[in-house]
């Protein structure tokens, strides 16, 4: 009896020995790979290997921390470098009301801002006077254009991009006379709601008095606008998940609008949306996952990238409420996104999924809300790792 126990306990030794020195295996072959594959840039003079590898799809989708300075920064940087490589149109998770407001003002045709929508402004306001000023000594068609791809989570951001479009489009009194009817019923939702769909259905009445490009800016608006109004209606009567799943729709359909007419786009959305299989948030299609597999002009043509902060602060479940964090003290030595912090040190570290092992084995991510472990490429083609974050006072 007492061989027979000694036998067992010997077999299990032997085989925690060879499980754990399996694990440790994966660890260094992992840790082997990053050393191997990671690319280290500067933020502010992003290297040609990065730009480079990041340029080999035409569609890169940027998945962010929301509200990140250095977030932004490396946006701005990246747009201007990859629109020297032709990628002339940057999409951001904004409100759409005010798309033309960002193209216009990023590509030089408008100078300033109406002070309310500057101080909303306030995430991108820097970035964009960089953006704007890159633009000035370039041809028209080859500036970097800034668009926004949201639905308007209030009424305010259709009323003031309107009553600020009033500036410049040709025929003001119908604007004027509809900008006066909304803030009469902007407290009332359903004759808010009536004041912009019999605007809509008598906008086809205007378009000899507009020229083509406003008249399909208010179109576009408009329509965004009435999906908008739906959008908030689930939320308010708590179908949240309905209420993501028309956003979502809403931002792939603006996301189409443009690869229609380019085969290279920048787009930056919450590192949910831009999920390849919706492992976090709500399980629904996200833009990531519609793109890789469904989009005709965009699968296998995409990268869906998470952008991730070494150590810093970023929002934690409000605009004003901040958490510190740090990749290294708050994962296991085998996380990869410790792995990749730790090898890349003070630099960016930039790491495409291309290896099998992405593909094949689970690993521990841990994305600070929540940690998971999974087949890291399933869920990005990729991750950038910045150094620090600091979150952008409203």
């Amino acid at each position: 009896m007492f061989r027979f126990k000694k036998v067992i306990f010997l077999i299990f030794l032997i085989v925690s020995i060879i499980l754990i020195s399996i694990v440790f295996l994966r660890d260094d072959k992992v840790k082997n790979v990053v050393k191997r594959d990671l690319i280290m840039s500067d933020s502010n003079n992003l290297n040609n290997e990065m730009l480079s590898s990041i340029s080999k799809k035409g569609i890169i989708v940027l998945g962010e921390y929301h509200g990140v300075k250095e977030h932004h920064e490396l946006l701005k940087n990246l747009a201007i470098e990859l629109n020297k490589k032709n990628y002339n149109t940057l999409l951001i998770e904004t409100p759409q009301a005010w798309s033309w407001i960002y193209e216009d003002y990023t590509t030089g045709n408008i100078s300033e801002v109406d002070e309310i929508i500057s101080k909303r402004f306030r995430f991108y306001t820097a970035n964009l006077k960089d953006i704007r000023k890159y633009n000035i000594n370039l041809p028209e068609k080859e500036r970097l254009r800034v668009k926004t791809i949201d639905i308007n989570h209030n009424p305010y951001y259709y009323i003031t991009s309107l009553e600020f479009m009033v500036q410049f489009i040709e025929n003001k009194e119908p604007i004027k006379i509809l900008i006066k009817e909304l803030k009469e019923n902007v407290e009332d939702e359903e004759n808010y709601k009536k004041v912009v769909l019999d605007f809509n259905n008598n906008l086809k009445k205007y378009k000899s008095k507009f020229s083509s490009k406003w008249y399909n800016r208010l179109n576009k608006m408009t329509d965004i606008e009435i999906k908008s109004i739906k959008c908030r209606k689930y939320l308010k009567d708590g179908k949240r998940k309905s209420r993501y799943i028309e956003r979502e729709n809403i931002i792939k359909s603006l996301v189409e609008d443009n690869l229609k007419i380019t085969d290279k786009l920048i787009i930056n959305v919450g590192a949910n949306h831009a999920q390849k299989k919706p492992f976090r948030g709500t399980k629904h299609e996200w833009i990531g996952e519609y793109l890789s597999y469904k989009s005709s002009y965009a699968k296998d043509n995409t990268y869906c990238l998470l952008v991730i902060p070494k150590k810093g602060k970023i929002q934690w479940g409000s605009f004003d409420n901040h958490k510190s964090i740090d990749i290294t003290k708050s994962s296991d030595n085998a996380e990869l996104f410790k792995i990749i912090a730790e090898t890349s040190k003070d630099k960016i570290g930039f790491l495409l999924f291309n290896d099998q092992i992405f593909e094949n084995e689970k690993m521990p991510l841990n994305f600070y809300y929540n940690k998971i472990k999974i087949k890291p490429k399933k869920q990005y083609d990729g991750v950038i790792v910045i150094p620090k974050a600091n979150v952008i006072k409203r």
